[in-house]
């Protein structure tokens, strides 16, 4: 996640001038502006990988989104919370804290978590047909 690795393969995501190449179920009925502003915690996928991924990944099956990424940055993990009690440490429900929060500390991480911005929604067939 933090290299910008595919997250099928571990080669180097695809990328062009529009961004970088990601796969996101699709959600653009969330918010005005979607997938801008969202937070994901899947790396983004090199094209030959994207192309087997949606026909063969069950959350993406008939209602992904292919989506070049001109702006990201890793800004929270997901990961279990602790809390500091009078008897110790008691464990939180999993949750996404920003690297910024004073908690982060006694948060055990699980996943990286990268905010999407200046997103450009494509075609992936054409994608893959612009390219050999």
């Amino acid at each position: 996640m933090e290299a910008l690795l595919c997250q099928i393969c571990g080669g180097p995501a695809d990328q062009d001038e529009r961004g970088v190449l990601w796969l996101l179920e699709d959600n653009r009925a969330d918010w005005e502006g979607w997938p801008n502003d969202v937070l994901t915690t899947h790396p983004p996928v090199c094209l030959p990988c994207a192309r087997k991924a949606v026909t063969m990944c069950p959350h993406l099956l008939g209602k992904y989104v292919a989506v070049r990424v001109g702006a990201s940055d890793v800004c929270a993990v997901l990961g279990v919370p602790h809390i500091l009690t009078r008897r110790g440490l008691a464990v939180g429900r999993p949750d996404v804290v920003a690297l910024t929060s004073s908690d982060i500390r006694w948060v055990v991480a699980g996943q990286l978590v990268r905010g999407l911005d200046s997103c450009t929604i494509v075609d992936l067939q054409t994608e893959a047909g612009c390219r050999p």
